[in-house]
């Protein structure tokens, strides 16, 4: 989807993409092939998290500038556009713990990447901040480590919580699915809240609460940062945080009156 929008936004400004996907074997350099073979480009986006090794082969490999989407990392040299998943999963917590909710479960894979480690460490903030031990939340992992595995897998615990806040929309429609076929109701028996604003297929007709990251956005500051670094018009501004907004739904119950 990012793509999509950043192919558009460099069109309007008079500009060409091209798309080169990177698989593991070339992302963890066990292939030596070079970015854009017997192509000239002026500039490169690349659209979410990759290998460190790579990103510096990469910077080796080529002088010309590069904006990271999606992702960040400390590496010099480079631009870094990313959405708020630090502070929109905090925006989100926050709106269950207002709902009178207190025994919450975070669903992600924590050790996988580094916007669902931000994502927790919102989610871990919120808690904090009404005087709540994340340390008493349960943490339920939605994907294998392996980056390279892209099914979601999610076991329901014993023992539920109050609500789910999920790191995701795709993690939060398996759920819905899953608890839709145990028979427990949403929100009625428990509450679940996503992120990303991703619309995802459900068995459900719930509108799942979430936090919307503008992605037409973020592509138009990408491709303006690119085309800006290319014309020299700009030097590398580190992260630039893209700020979200939380979503409305009827998958949240208000437990206040209880």
């Amino acid at each position: 989807d990012i793509y999509k929008w950043v192919t558009q936004e460099a069109m309007k400004r008079g500009s060409l993409t091209m798309l080169e996907v990177v698989d593991e074997g070339r992302e963890k350099l066990e292939q030596r092939s070079a970015v854009f073979s017997g192509i000239d480009v002026d500039g490169i986006i690349i659209i979410g998290e990759m290998e460190r090794a790579y990103i510096k082969a990469l910077m080796g490999h080529t002088s010309v500038p590069i904006v990271c989407v999606d992702y960040y990392d400390t590496i010099p040299g480079l631009d870094y556009i990313v959405t708020d998943s630090y502070g929109g999963m905090e925006r989100v917590t926050e709106l269950v713990l207002d709902a009178g909710h207190r025994k919450l479960a975070f669903v992600g894979g924590t050790n996988t990447t580094k916007n669902i480690l931000d994502r927790y460490l919102g989610f871990c903030k919120a808690l904090m901040k009404r005087g709540l031990d994340f340390r008493d939340a349960q943490l339920i992992p939605d994907r294998a480590e392996n980056l390279y595995d892209y099914k979601l897998r999610i076991e329901l615990p014993e023992e539920l919580p109050d609500a789910f806040v999920c790191n995701c929309d795709k993690s939060a429609g398996i759920l819905l699915n899953l608890l839709h076929e145990k028979g427990i109701r949403v929100p009625d028996d428990v509450s679940v809240v996503g992120f990303d604003h991703y619309q995802t297929q459900t068995e459900t007709k719930l509108e799942l609460i979430t936090y919307e990251n503008d992605e037409k956005v973020i592509a138009q500051i990408s491709v303006s940062t690119l085309l800006g670094r290319i014309e020299g018009k700009r030097k590398p501004e580190g992260v630039r945080v893209i700020i979200g907004e939380v979503v409305s739904g009827n998958t949240l119950k208000d437990k206040r009156s209880e």
